[in-house]
């Protein structure tokens, strides 16, 4: 049989005079580096739900109005008459001579471009994402296009961050080598995948006037110097 042992007096005692409560008189004698991570510069802070408006059509999807129509572009509006969330969808699709080019040559440069400025942005999409926003920075056949979505309040802030980037782009010889690198292995992997998508690109060499298979790509990436 074990007997249950008495506490301590003494201790007791010390225990009385070191409450918790205590704890808001201790000083910190140093600073301790923690490495915490900076602000968030996407964070929204107003998150109120717009005011409601009445749907102006009885489809699913609101019909968008021209806003802008320049020589440069147009700019399409849709107002949410549907869910009214603090959300927006943006998407700006960049689209010239050079980037609607089938030459094999212009699509390569171009997928390097596409693939440079998200490296670049990587920091600034991470960040958005933690925040509610979604950035996709990727080219098409009709040539570039730039997606964001996400809470309205700082997403003309990532706008102004994503252009400011493709304006003042700079590449070094060490950023050309990792893009090829990258490409050179997503074209390979792209005609060892599914037996259907590589009959898929094989059909599309058939029927469709000029196009381009992956493994084109990489013909002229292999053969491409920097």
């Amino acid at each position: 049989n074990h007997r249950k042992k008495s506490p301590n007096p003494q201790f007791n005692n010390y225990l009385n005079e070191k409450k918790l409560g205590d704890l808001s008189s201790l000083q910190l004698t140093q600073s301790i580096d923690v490495g915490l991570p900076p602000s968030n510069q996407f964070i929204p802070k107003e998150l109120s739900l717009p005011e409601e408006i009445e749907a102006s059509n009885q489809s699913f999807l609101s019909i968008p109005d021209v806003i802008v129509d320049e020589k440069w572009g147009k700019v399409l509006f849709a107002a949410d008459d549907r869910y009214n969330v603090p959300k927006v969808f943006w998407g700006i699709e960049i689209k010239t001579p050079v980037l609607q080019s089938d030459e094999v040559s212009d699509l390569v440069y171009k997928d390097i471009f596409t693939y440079l400025v998200m490296k670049k942005l990587d920091p600034i999409s991470y960040q958005a994402a933690q925040a509610g926003l979604t950035l996709n920075f990727y080219s098409t056949k009709e040539g570039i296009d730039l997606k964001i979505s996400g809470f309205k309040e700082k997403a003309f802030s990532l706008v102004d961050k994503v252009l400011s980037q493709l304006s003042s782009l700079t590449v070094s010889e060490q950023d050309l080598m990792s893009a090829k690198d990258f490409l050179s292995s997503e074209y390979s992997n792209y005609s060892r995948g599914l037996t259907v998508k590589e009959g898929l690109e094989w059909a599309n060499k058939v029927l469709v006037k000029d196009h381009i298979a992956p493994w084109e790509k990489r013909e002229f990436l292999d053969e491409m110097t920097l």
